[in-house]
């Protein structure tokens, strides 16, 4: 039997047939030598679930029922054997509590590719390290069920492969606190998603950070995806793609995410916080469709929207959403590219309402800006925030970074363009074109800088651009 302990302990599931099948029963658990447990696993340590049989030792004690036999050398034989092992049986976490309003904790569950069973959290839990590589994860917690669902809280790391996230009827929350982790179905693959996955900071203000790999998350039951604070989901630069289907929303709190080659039936709500969207070289053509959104808030859309926070778009990717792309606050930036022969492009493909925040085009992380330009393929309607061109002072050509429409960009006097020159020429008299677009055309003109006049060019006027007076 595994004697009493100081230090954490491997249990592995191995319960007798027509044993209660609880993950607090002792009895349902063995070490890795087929010795059965003597207690239930405790808070400090490890679950495993990996569907492999491990006989009971015939040195051992075999526990069943309320009895114990020892067989000691050179007795006579044994009672009957015990029950057959199912270790492809549910394992149901549950509470010392009638109302299973007590939480469980452990050091970690894993859930291995061996297992086909699920592990069926009816009480919210908290595991330090969480490892789904097979079968399924469900949380038919009753005692949450009316507040939204229960909860499973990951404190250290969380390792997603394959398998099912929350295959219950009951909806669930699965809160990443300041745990590390990455989720990789791999190309072709699956996995299921049936909770609000939470990304979030610890008490320590030590945010979740997740790295998003190939394949396909698919949700169950339109589940949301939040980022929050200091928190971090990130798709690194990949040749594959990374699709988000029956997702509600990705919506940014705070924190940051980085996407590339994701494919998202989700809508993508930007509150706080940073998204990137980043082009790749030996990915996608440039300026194809690296980052899509096919979700929808509302009965109209949009698509995307920012709130507050910032989108930042590296020079050579498109952004495609499907109902529509709208700014009430927050900073639309471009990034020039850093890959060798790309282009300073990024393409929004959508109609864009602008009714606030900031827009930069080529904006540097660090050093001299890039006359970049930001295409919005459909009709622009700006209304209100800052477009904020570099110009060029000191150059001949008059370079500017340019914000184009592939139909028609509409303006009104709420909206400002403010220039931030770069070099130290005079920009008296001179004129930068900034906006192209088919036609351009509105109740009324942006408003300038000190110093600075709107010219339009063209009948109709397709292009438009700040003189210095």
């Amino acid at each position: 039997m595994l004697e009493a302990r100081d230090v954490p302990a491997a249990f592995y599931w191995n319960p007798l047939a027509g044993s209660d099948l609880l993950a607090s029963t002792a009895t349902n658990w063995v070490d890795g030598s087929g010795i059965r447990a003597m207690t239930a696993p405790g808070a400090a340590d490890d679950l495993y679930f990996t569907g492999v049989e491990i006989p009971v030792t015939s040195t051992e004690s075999l526990i069943f029922g309320a009895e114990s036999f020892v067989v000691p050398p050179g007795s006579p034989p044994p009672p009957p054997p015990p029950p057959p092992v199912i270790a492809q049986a549910n394992c149901y976490i549950t509470s010392s509590d009638p109302n299973e309003s007590i939480v469980r904790t452990y050091n970690g569950v894993h859930v291995m590719a061996g297992y086909t069973g699920t592990v069926d959290f009816k009480v919210s839990t908290f595991v330090g390290n969480l490892e789904l590589r097979g079968g399924n994860i469900a949380q038919n917690d009753a005692f949450y069920a009316s507040a939204g669902g229960g909860h499973l809280a990951v404190t250290v790391h969380f390792d997603w492969t394959a398998g099912i996230l929350n295959s219950s009827s009951t909806a669930g929350w699965v809160h990443l606190v300041g745990a590390t982790g990455i989720i990789d179905p791999g190309d072709g693959n699956t996995v299921g998603l049936g909770s609000t996955l939470s990304l979030e900071k610890n008490t320590s203000d030590l945010g979740a950070d997740v790295t998003l790999g190939d394949g396909t998350i698919q949700g169950i039951g339109l589940p949301d995806i939040f980022v929050g604070e200091f928190c971090k989901l990130q798709r690194p630069a990949a040749n594959l793609w990374l699709k988000l289907n029956q997702i509600g929303k990705v919506e940014m709190n705070g924190g940051e995410i980085t996407l590339h080659c994701v494919e998202s039936d989700s809508y993508l709500l930007i509150n706080g916080g940073k998204v990137i969207l980043k082009a790749n070289g030996t990915g996608p053509a440039l300026n194809t469709d690296t980052v899509i959104f096919k979700g929808r808030i509302g009965a109209q859309g949009p698509s995307v929207k920012i709130d507050g926070g910032t989108l930042e778009l590296q020079c050579g990717v498109t952004l495609k959403a499907n109902f529509g792309f709208e700014m009430a606050n927050g900073a639309l930036v471009t990034r020039p590219t850093t890959i060798a022969g790309g282009n300073n492009i990024s393409l929004i493909r959508a109609d864009a309402k602008i009714s606030g925040g900031d827009i930069s085009i080529g904006k540097p992380v660090e050093g001299n800006p890039v006359y970049a330009t930001l295409t919005v393929d459909g009709d622009v309607t700006w209304t209100g925030g800052t477009y904020r061109p570099y110009i060029n002072s000191t150059s001949n050509t008059f370079e500017a970074t340019t914000w184009k429409a592939s139909s028609t960009f509409y303006t009104t006097n709420g909206a400002t363009i403010t220039p931030d020159v770069q070099g130290a020429g005079n920009p008296l008299g001179k004129t930068w074109i900034v906006i192209e677009a088919n036609k351009i055309q509105g109740t009324g003109d942006p408003s300038a800088g000190i110093n600075w006049t709107v010219t339009k060019e063209g009948n109709p006027t397709k292009k438009m651009g700040v003189k210095g007076t």
